[in-house]
């Protein structure tokens, strides 16, 4: 393009956007349209919107589309549509309490995740799969619950709010998120009975209600999407959104309610939990295996970190029983190329940092005496906000177990000096080495294995058409 044809076209848009009349500059042109020409005297005309209808411009060829990463609050919701009708959906809300048992006085935590995933042809909708945690931090004991429910799935929503229940409240199992957008409210309420098929544990009952606070909502890892799992093939495809995930957490929720546990006492409960939002086509191979946590300090300040384990023995199946030697083999193959960190200033917005700028190295491993699982509970982590010292909270003894293998969803400490120096922040993490591509009940529709038709090609197989 000429230099004053490029001038031109600058000084007509800059006159467009100030919506100064043409008749105040060059009147050549019909109002509304902009000619632009290039060296080779090729024009194209772009119509304006009409008046009183959108500022922006409008024709063929113009994408118009709203494409912000997020969309709130309508990405609260859980997602739907062609995009994850694929074996590899994965989403979850899920939050990490600490604070008091005001019942007991105790020091406590509590982990909730609902999750869904995949297809089940069975009940026509995702997986469904409520994961529970219940840590009694002065007493050392511990709680962990896993239930499958596959109730009838109601779902309501207007204006900003929705409300799901999965079973029927007080029968059986199920769960209920209620989320009201002009309070920035969430509650969460979830039940086993003793006629419950539960996967593990016993029965419960918990009433949750959270307020998010500042900063609100904040994007993780690559402001927004982060890949799940070490992939050796590097196909994740951002179009399909296969490997990948879309990631925010809620650092500030103020909590409080109740817990009733198979004691049969109800606990009132009050503290702050962390709550994240997840999702995306990702149960690809080898997407469960590392080791995620944060920390929050004193002073409010946080931080929160992912380091990724490849797998020497190759794809480890699901089977029963699972092949725990062959698993904890990816303790020894730290991916440490893919980790991630995000540090969270107290009401500020994040501060990102990637790669070896974050390595957790084990300095003293537990092995459960139930599973005889081993897990690097025990370490030193450096970050780009200096070197701490990982242990767990109370007890290591802090294991779930689910159809796919156990897994540590645990309160920690991050000390000064080592590990049984003094401490200096308290939060949440998960240890995990479990099979890849979630379990086989949810994968019930076909395979997506052509180029294109999920995994990254480029863009260039047009004969690819997605599910619907």
């Amino acid at each position: 393009m000429k230099i004053g044809l490029k001038t031109g076209l600058l000084v007509s848009l800059l006159l467009l956007c100030l919506a100064i009349p043409p008749s105040a500059a060059q009147a050549s042109e019909p109002a509304g349209t902009i000619a632009v020409k290039t060296d080779n005297e090729t024009s194209m005309n772009t119509t304006t919107s009409a008046p009183g209808s959108a500022p922006w411009l409008t024709s063929p060829g113009l994408n118009t589309e709203e494409q912000g990463l997020y969309h709130l609050p309508r990405d609260h919701q859980w997602h739907s549509g062609p995009t994850y009708h694929f074996n590899d959906f994965d989403e979850w809300h899920y939050f990490t309490f600490l604070g008091k048992d005001l019942t007991t006085g105790h020091n406590i935590s509590l982990f909730v995740c609902n999750l869904q995933q995949g297809w089940r042809n069975d009940i026509q909708r995702p997986h469904t799969r409520v994961l529970v945690a219940y840590l009694d931090k002065d007493e050392a004991k511990f709680y962990s619950h896993a239930i499958d429910p596959t109730g009838k799935f109601v779902t309501t929503g207007s204006n900003g709010n929705f409300n799901y229940t999965i079973g029927e409240v007080g029968k059986e199992q199920g769960l209920a998120t209620n989320y009201s957008y002009s309070q920035e409210r969430w509650n969460f309420k979830g039940w086993a009975t003793n006629e419950s098929n539960m996967t593990a544990g016993t029965p419960y009952n918990f009433d949750v209600t959270g307020i998010v606070k500042i900063p609100g909502y904040i994007p993780m890892a690559y402001w927004g999407l982060e890949n799940i799992g070490f992939n050796d093939q590097y196909n994740q495809n951002p179009s399909t959104m296969y490997g990948l995930s879309y990631y925010y957490v809620a650092p500030e929720m103020e909590m409080n309610g109740t817990v009733t546990l198979d004691d049969g006492v109800v606990h009132e409960i009050e503290g702050i939990a962390w709550f994240e939002h997840q999702w995306g086509n990702f149960q690809s191979p080898e997407q469960l295996r590392y080791f995620w946590g944060y920390a929050r300090f004193p002073n409010g300040d946080s931080f929160t970190w992912r380091q990724y384990y490849g797998s020497p023995a190759g794809v480890v199946p699901t089977t029963v029983p699972f092949n725990l030697t062959a698993a904890m083999m990816g303790w020894d193959s730290p991916q440490i190329q893919q980790n991630r960190f995000a540090f969270v200033p107290k009401g500020q917005p994040p501060q990102y940092a990637f790669g070896p700028s974050i390595v957790y190295t084990p300095i003293k491993w537990w092995t459960s005496p139930i599973t005889n699982m081993s897990y690097p509970w025990y370490g030193e982590l450096k970050t780009p906000k200096g070197t701490f010292y990982v242990s767990p909270s109370s007890t290591p003894s802090q294991e779930s177990a689910g159809a796919a293998g156990p897994f540590i969803e645990g309160a920690l400490e991050l000390h000064n000096g080592s590990i049984d120096g003094p401490v200096v922040a308290e939060g949440f993490c998960e240890l995990a080495q479990l099979p890849p591509l979630g379990a086989p009940i949810a994968r019930g529709l076909p395979e997506a294995t052509a180029p294109g038709y999920i995994r990254f090609d480029g863009g260039l197989n047009h004969s690819v058409k997605k599910q619907n």
